[in-house]
């Protein structure tokens, strides 16, 4: 008798995990570097992009319905070139990042980039090759020497980063059917502290002629939504004006500002620190 329920027993978590109720085997996991090469396969980019989209930020404590709102244009030229323009009511942002470099001009003055980490979910989107899509991941911190599979709900995915369910390092999830990514953790985003965590969220993918893209992303610190991408155009364009992305024009049109009149300008500065508070 105590034979046939200690089969039984056996019997019924085979069940379980068959059915997908317990962790997702390794086995063998294809190497990051593997993974993204079938991603950007997946996302083929063969025409630039122009993306309209709608920031909302939910500040802590304020009630749904209360968010503060930017209205945002990203222009993609690929394979490395995209540009931002925020707008609010009293405050204007503009970011390029093209062969490398980064310009962040807020307010019509020039000011140092400090790589937030709300700008980085674009990086997956950009890069239109593999070998570009790895550097920038590794030099973002992302250790691609390390992939397992991984389970959020019904889904599996595969981890670049990190061994599942590790949550505590730099990694991307990757949709195992569809190649696509859906979720990205930032250890530490906020502070230098690897309890602090940033997490992105790609949603509701959808195949805008050859490519595909997300039309809504969402943003969660420390398990709080605190941002909010909806995504109301996506425009396929064969070519931009060389000048949206032209760095070296843009810093002659926005100089930077001279030591002598930084003490001027601190109302200025002032103004900048208090959008990056609502921004970031």
């Amino acid at each position: 008798m105590h034979e046939r329920i200690r089969q039984m027993i056996i019997v019924f978590f085979a069940l379980i995990l068959l059915a997908g109720g317990g962790p997702p085997a390794q086995g063998y996991v294809l190497p990051g570097p593997h993974v993204l090469e079938l991603m950007a396969q997946k996302i083929e980019k063969t025409h630039s992009l122009q993306v309209f989209q709608k920031i909302l930020i939910r500040r802590p404590g304020a009630p749904e319905g209360r968010s503060v709102e930017l209205v945002e244009t990203l222009n993609f030229r690929f394979p490395d070139a995209l540009r931002s323009d925020i707008r609010s009511d009293d405050t204007r942002r503009l970011r390029v990042r093209a062969g490398g470099v980064v310009l962040t001009v807020i307010d019509g003055d020039i000011v140092a980039d400090d790589a937030n980490p709300f700008d980085g979910y674009a990086e997956v989107l950009l890069f239109a090759s593999r070998r570009s899509l790895q550097a920038r991941l590794a030099g973002l911190g992302l250790n691609l020497d390390v992939s397992s599979f991984g389970r959020a709900g019904d889904r599996l995915a595969y981890v670049l980063g990190a061994s599942y369910p590790d949550e505590s390092l730099h990694q991307i999830w990757i949709d195992k059917e569809t190649f696509l990514p859906f979720r990205w953790l930032v250890p530490g985003a906020q502070a230098q502290d690897a309890q602090d965590r940033l997490e992105i969220r790609y949603l509701q993918w959808r195949q805008i002629a050859q490519t595909w893209y997300p039309m809504q992303i969402e943003f969660y610190h420390n398990d709080r939504l605190v941002r909010d991408i909806r995504v109301e155009r996506v425009a396929r364009k064969s070519s931009f004006p060389e000048k949206l992305f032209d760095i070296q024009q843009l810093r002659s049109a926005y100089p930077a500002p001279e030591r002598g009149v930084l003490q001027e300008l601190q109302e200025v500065h002032e103004t900048i620190e208090n959008f990056k508070k609502i921004y970031e």
